[in-house]
């Protein structure tokens, strides 16, 4: 079938690409993905998670876009503020222009998997995202990790708090366990990831097989475990020589700041150092479904440089936010090199780059080396 939208993003060509990849389906229904590069192995992973469940890609994707309410209703309306608030649309769409080369090409390699499912399945109909971009990957990373991490910030009280569903977050976390062979009856070190997360929604877990060929200029890497719907990266699993699974924590990642907006003339003027600061302002329209039609809502926001405002203690008396490294992580990068990595060093110099916000890291390799490690930014 002819691509009939726009092919190139980055120097992605989506009919090159489907040309170069193979998808197999098990018994079980878990997607083994099969393609000659990184580019086409992360296409048909997107591709394989459309055909798995689009419904909840596209979902995660209108939460990334801080347009929820518009599909959702009311309920939404709290995580489209906090994307506001922290500017994720705007900063993803200028910051991708800035990514490397490698990181852009993979990105939208991604997002040309889903946009070609669509158009070889046209009976689906999305609810709102006729046409995926690349930049909407970052949105993706940047509001998934500020769902999650906002907590950290330790406010309850604010109309920006995410919503929890009450009978699933209150369970839902990880254990892991490494054993080293000095422990097992057979002598190797065995690894046991046990991820439990919600049965629907953002933080939903997938099962899938990547396989990127060996070119001759280049090792092939070969990867089984579990990720997010939406994500072209993996949060746990295996290759020939090595295993991890991700560990919830709960590191100092995030803090908030008490600001007075109590100068006599102007309101935007807020008390820092024995000074004042002028904080900005603007003004955005949410769309918020109705049982019938449509409403939209105006709402004002403001930033310090201590971060967004996202709660009000009183008339003259806000709360600022700010998550350590919410701008500067890009997945991707590391998330390739711990794939890749065949030995603790390479592994470790992967989690060297910093790149996932918190979890822990429990490890165990063919070697016989078992680690765990405490991370966050």
């Amino acid at each position: 079938m002819c691509w009939q939208l726009p092919l190139q993003a980055a120097s992605v060509n989506a009919e090159q690409l489907a040309a170069q990849v193979r998808i197999h389906r098990d018994a079980y229904g878990v997607p083994h993905v099969f393609g000659e590069d990184d580019a086409s192995v992360i296409f048909g992973f997107g591709y394989a998670q459309a055909e798995d469940y689009f419904w909840q890609v596209e979902d995660v994707y209108i939460l990334a876009l801080g347009r929820y309410a518009e599909v959702h209703g009311p309920k939404g309306l709290n995580s489209d503020l906090l994307n506001r608030a922290f500017e994720i649309v705007p900063r993803s769409q200028r910051d991708f222009a800035a990514l490397d080369a490698t990181s852009q090409e993979l990105y939208a390699a991604f997002v040309a998997g889903i946009n070609y499912y669509l158009v070889r399945n046209p009976q689906v109909r999305p609810r709102l995202i006729q046409r995926f971009e690349p930049w909407h990957v970052l949105a993706y990373h940047r509001h998934v990790a500020l769902e999650l991490c906002f907590r950290f910030v330790g406010l309850k009280d604010s109309s920006y708090v995410p919503r929890r569903n009450p009978h699933i977050w209150t369970v839902t976390g990880s254990n892991g366990w490494a054993l080293s062979g000095k422990r097992t009856k057979s002598g190797g070190t065995m690894l046991l990831a046990n991820p439990h997360m919600p049965w629907f929604g953002f933080a939903q877990l997938m099962e899938v097989h990547l396989h990127c060929e060996a070119g001759p200029d280049r090792p092939g890497w070969n990867f089984i475990g579990a990720g997010f719907y939406g994500c072209p990266t993996l949060a746990l699993g295996h290759n020939a020589r090595l295993a991890w699974t991700m560990v919830s924590n709960e590191p100092d990642i995030a803090d908030s700041w008490r600001i007075r907006f109590d100068h006599a003339e102007d309101r935007l003027a807020y008390r820092y150092a024995g000074g004042w600061r002028t904080a900005e302002v603007w003004q955005e329209t949410i769309k918020v479904r109705k049982t019938h039609g449509m409403e939209d809502r105006t709402h004002e926001f403001r930033k310090t440089h201590h971060g967004p405002i996202v709660a009000r203690e009183e008339e003259r008396t806000m709360l600022a936010a700010r998550i350590s490294g919410l701008f500067d992580s890009i997945p991707m990068r590391q998330w390739l090199q711990m794939v890749k990595s065949r030995n603790l060093a390479e592994f470790r110099q992967a989690l060297s780059m910093l790149q996932v916000l918190y979890m822990n890291v429990l490890y165990a390799d063919a070697d016989g080396n078992i680690m765990f490690l405490y991370t966050a930014r």
